[in-house]
């Protein structure tokens, strides 16, 4: 399979979400998870906890094996987790928390 990540624009995106909650936390109830074999799982722990400042229900998660396209790859485990998290409903095992 081909890759085609720019880390570098992945990476931009995040440090801008944790500089954007450093003062202005974000409100929504938002999941942010972290495809173990090519996210950065450590920033995904950071923004989680940036999120969790302005909505206590955010999250941070991983999903082991993945890549960070894993929605194409797993698109069933991928649609119940969307689904799942906007029923306010628990996630699959697959997803495991980041504290």
């Amino acid at each position: 399979m081909a890759s085609n990540n720019n880390f570098t624009l992945m990476k931009a995106g995040c440090a801008g979400l944790l500089e954007f909650g450093e003062g202005y936390p974000v409100k929504v109830r938002t999941l942010a998870v972290a495809g173990v074999k090519h996210d950065d799982v450590e920033e995904t722990r950071k923004l989680g906890e940036v999120l969790r400042r302005g909505n206590a229900e955010s999250r941070a998660v991983t999903i082991q094996g993945a890549l960070h396209g894993w929605g194409f790859i797993w698109p069933e485990l991928f649609a119940d987790s969307i689904k799942a998290w906007i029923e306010e409903r628990s996630l699959s095992k697959e997803l495991e928390n980041l504290v």
